[in-house]
């Protein structure tokens, strides 16, 4: 798998006064105990008498004072190092090297490989899915084209390519982030132009919601649904013995599917859990937030295999079915939830 990514340079200045600062501090480390090489006569101890280390002290001094007098001159990026809590003084040594070491967004290219998967994308480049998903619009994570071209931030978050008459106050109210969040991620003032084409990261960013069109409660009718495809939580082609809607004068807010017990239940997208226990009538349930208000349900398992708070996979095995909580006999039942509302699963999946 091979990566490429942009990376915020150092400048040369601060590298050779960083590279100068290493050595002075080696002199010091390595300047033996019993050193007495230029002994003052009366001092009782060698190191900190020795002529070696008295230059390796004064030469630490004089390359750390100037970061604390004048830091602008070494040509930092004060910008590159602020401190929400204030835990480091303004123009300090450990302020200067914090903003060498820590980077700014950027944008990440990568051209997928043979044998490349979502999973050892984002883990590659330490991201997320929904990131790498929302940032290249993919319908289903789990087929990867060799030769296909990823782009996304390096950050949680999105990318916008900005289109004429966008300003920074649009983009950052179509994502529901501050203006400020875009400038600094991608550093741009105030008074600063934007054009057409122009690839910005928006940290934290979330993908505006697209209205879906009414359909009827049994699903003949096929929603335009939210930007998230979803696969089969078994396998396509699955008996289901209950569909979505009214079943003997109650609302059934799901779909079930006939499967023998110890079958691998699969995530029907990417998603975080946040429920993985016994609830109720459900039985054994896991249920996986996707973000944009959608969350899945999986009920009557035999065994859960993931916890809450555990980030998966779109195709990820995460629970065997079973015959829990209130079951006639072994199956999965599968709820869609957008915004708390139960929708019709096929009208995200196919049956």
């Amino acid at each position: 798998m091979k990566y490429r990514q942009e990376i915020p340079k150092i400048p040369r200045s601060v590298a050779r006064t960083f590279t100068a600062l290493l050595f002075a501090i080696l002199f010091l480390v390595l300047t033996p105990s019993s050193a007495d090489i230029g002994l003052i006569p009366g001092e009782g101890d060698p190191v900190a008498g020795s002529g070696i280390a008295r230059i390796a002290s004064n030469v630490f001094d004089m390359l750390t004072e100037p970061f604390s007098s004048n830091p602008e001159a070494h040509g930092l990026d004060e910008d590159l190092f602020a401190v929400a809590d204030g835990s480091f003084t303004a123009g300090s040594p450990l302020e200067n090297l914090r903003g060498i070491l820590e980077k700014k967004p950027y944008i990440i290219e990568h051209i997928v490989e043979p044998g490349d998967t979502i999973w050892s994308i984002m883990k590659a480049y330490n991201v997320d899915e929904a990131t790498i998903v929302n940032a290249n619009n993919l319908a289903n994570s789990s087929k990867l084209k060799v030769g296909q071209k990823l782009t996304f931030p390096s950050v949680t978050g999105l990318t916008h390519t900005v289109k004429k008459g966008d300003t920074i106050s649009d983009i950052a109210k179509t994502y529901q982030v501050s203006a400020q969040i875009i400038e600094e991620a991608n550093e741009l003032s105030q008074s600063s132009k934007i054009f057409a084409g122009q690839v910005l990261v928006v940290p934290g960013g979330k993908m505006p919601r697209v209205a879906k069109s009414t359909g009827s409660s049994s699903g003949s009718s096929k929603s335009a649904t939210i930007g998230i495809g979803m696969v089969h939580p078994v396998n396509g082609g699955t008996r289901v013995t209950s569909y979505y809607g009214t079943r003997n004068g109650r609302m059934h807010n799901g779909i079930d599917f006939g499967v023998s017990t110890g079958t691998d239940v699969k995530a029907a997208a990417s998603g975080v859990v946040t429920t993985s226990g016994w609830l109720g009538n459900y039985g054994k349930l896991v249920v996986i937030d996707h973000g944009q208000g959608v969350k899945t349900y999986y009920g009557h398992n035999s065994k859960l295999l993931v916890s809450v708070g555990d980030r998966v996979a779109q195709g990820q095995v995460i629970a065997n079915s079973g015959n829990t909580g209130r079951s006639t006999g072994p199956h999965l039942h599968f709820e869609v939830r957008v915004n708390n509302k139960a929708q019709n699963p096929l009208n995200y999946i196919k049956k």
